[in-house]
């Protein structure tokens, strides 16, 4: 008779604080459906922004009687084109994003910094430094900070994107003008036209700038808003509850 298959023994062999750790199949489901949907959303709103400038070029031109053209409406035409192919991209791609930003359920990830404690014996990340601690009582009160901490995080970067879509179609408009007209000099010039150059940089800054440090801020934005108290094991700080 075929011996009976052994039991799997993989989270009786972690320790204790690891197999704390680890996230139920069931929850990594729904986080990543979660993230799938929050993906979507705006992915379609990138796309629909699209229509903003398409509209502005379909009536300028049906008034002008030059709809076609791509000369002079070129600025709309770019932004069409980008805030269209970014917003399908980030449609289709949702589910991939979301497998790797979701990790898998037997992964074993430092709730602060995210580093991969595979192997690690020690119940201290070796990145951070966090400690984490043996008694389940003690760390189920700093696990459900994990979800809400990704979540905010995430939704703080969608942010961020959904700024840099708008900040783009004026950036678009901005350099294509500078680039095509009689003003294109500043570019070999600046000193010339220090006052369009410098207005030009500083247009594109204030695009690109917002968005960018709300992508990088994000984390540390997260944790104070959310006050969680995420490395108990510190000295001076006092244990979890």
């Amino acid at each position: 008779m075929p011996q009976a298959q052994q039991p799997n023994d993989t989270e009786n062999e972690l320790p204790c604080w690891a197999a704390n750790l680890i996230v139920r199949p069931d929850e990594v489901v729904r986080r990543r459906l979660v993230v799938i949907l929050i993906l979507r959303l705006v992915a379609i709103g990138i796309a629909v922004s699209a229509t903003v400038p398409l509209m502005k070029w379909l009536l300028e031109g049906y008034r002008g009687g030059d709809l076609l053209d791509f000369y002079f409406y070129g600025h709309f035409f770019l932004a069409v084109l980008f805030l269209g192919v970014g917003g399908t991209g980030l449609f289709f791609l949702a589910g991939p994003l979301a497998r790797n930003l979701v990790p898998t359920s037997s992964s074993l990830r430092c709730p602060e910094c995210g580093f991969d404690l595979t192997g690690v014996q020690d119940s201290r990340c070796p990145e951070c430094g966090l400690v984490f601690p043996e008694d389940s009582a003690k760390r189920a009160a700093m696990i459900p900070f994990q979800s809400w901490l990704m979540g905010t995080v995430l939704v703080l970067r969608l942010l961020a994107l959904v700024l840099l879509s708008i900040g783009i179609q004026h950036a678009i408009i901005s350099l294509y003008w500078v680039v095509t007209d009689d003003s294109f000099y500043v570019w070999y010039y600046p000193f010339l036209g220090w006052f369009e150059f410098a207005t030009t940089i500083s247009y594109v800054a204030s695009a690109f700038g917002p968005a960018l440090v709300m992508w990088w801020a994000a984390p540390a934005v997260a944790r104070a808003a959310l006050r969680i108290k995420t490395n108990p094991g510190r000295p001076g700080d006092d244990p979890v509850a």
